[in-house]
């Protein structure tokens, strides 16, 4: 009699996962701390060209994705239709605001207090997902929100620490916490979207429309940015252009930026990191599990916290090595338990049907 036959151990065992699976997903913890880390570098580095560095950044994901687009023959068909056009400009409109909001308070946040503060994005999303998806949550869910809530606030309470020249200010830490709601926001409709579609949606064709949206749609919020960056709006080009000739001639065009190489570097690792981490996340969702992807994500919260002590990491930079207080180091452990805690049991879905609109 085999095993299957007589409930053995392959009886109602999942496929195993194949290893190159798992070499993905250990990639991804590489690729995730080095994501966090070289970003706030870089920001750091070019702290007056930053919504520069954001359209940078938008170039390259348009790139990144279109080339992969192309190359499998899917730029034309249903998933591009009109209908579907619009709502990758709502996932862009929405995407637009949170990488913005970083950006532009990223330099006046600590890096390890960042990292924590973006694990916000669990809670607002179940808030969101239990409105708009009316989906159910258990015991456990709300205890792993609650416990990631109160590592948030423990690290902000004791974070005594200023990275920035210009200095942090509670302002900036609350400004950089909110881009926790358009991230929820715009995941949730992601999942609606993809509920509802009545066509296959390619990953790499819906991220390089959105990346295309999301490019187009940053450059009219140019107005609400331009104030923020110490400019008038005929200004702009020419910092679009001295924030170039930083990154790539190292021209500091009489400001107090870091036009070094180690700032070109610095930011071409953040585009390889970036890309490379977004590349990971969905080989993880598609040919692992989404508990396999964050345990991945995870596990990067720690090493990049804990990075930003490293010396040799931060030298040369305009970002001051950070102090490995015991505070930042609780914070991060209860972040860590409350996601476990949150991922201990699947989410359930009502049984009502959430169509996109």
């Amino acid at each position: 009699m085999s095993d299957s036959e007589a409930g053995g151990p392959d009886a109602d065992s999942p496929p195993k996962l194949p290893p190159q699976v798992f070499l993905v997903a250990v990639l991804m913890v590489l690729f995730g701390v080095g994501d966090r880390i070289s970003f706030k570098l870089s920001v750091d580095c070019v702290s007056n060209y930053v919504f520069f560095l954001n359209q940078l950044t938008m170039l390259v994901y348009v790139v990144a994705f279109f080339v992969p687009v192309v190359a499998a023959g899917q730029l034309c068909g249903p998933w591009a239709s009109r209908k579907y056009l619009l709502k990758y400009a709502v996932m862009g409109c929405l995407d637009g605001i949170c990488t913005l909001v970083v950006v532009l308070s990223a330099p006046y946040v600590p890096g390890p207090l960042q990292i924590v503060f973006m694990q916000g994005v669990v809670p607002t999303t179940m808030i969101a997902s239990y409105f708009l998806l009316r989906k159910r949550y258990s015991w456990s869910h709300v205890a792993g929100a609650a416990t990631i809530l109160g590592g948030i606030v423990l690290s902000a309470l004791h974070s005594g620490q200023s990275d920035s020249k210009k200095g942090s200010h509670v302002l900036w830490y609350l400004l950089f916490l909110s881009f926790n709601i358009p991230a929820s926001l715009s995941s949730v409709y992601k999942e609606s979207v993809f509920r509802a579609a009545d066509t296959e949606l390619p990953l790499n064709v819906v991220n390089f429309w959105v990346s295309c949206w999301q490019f187009v749609i940053t450059i009219a919020y140019s107005p609400l940015v331009v104030p923020i960056q110490n400019l008038t709006w005929g200004q702009l080009p020419t910092n679009f252009g001295k924030g170039a000739a930083c990154v790539f001639a190292h021209h500091d065009g009489g400001l107090s930026d870091t036009c070094t190489w180690y700032s070109t570097v610095t930011i071409v690792v953040f585009f390889v990191c970036t890309v490379s981490w977004n590349y990971a996340c969905l080989y993880l969702i598609k040919n692992g599990s989404a508990l396999l992807m964050f345990v991945s994500s995870t596990a990067s919260i720690p090493l990049a916290s804990l990075g930003f002590a490293v010396p040799f990491i931060v030298r040369g930079s305009c970002t001051p090595r950070a102090n490995v207080t015991w505070e930042v180091c609780v914070a991060v452990v209860v972040v860590i338990v409350g996601l476990v805690l949150y991922n201990r049991v699947p989410e359930t879905m009502a049984e009502d049907k959430v169509e996109a609109r």
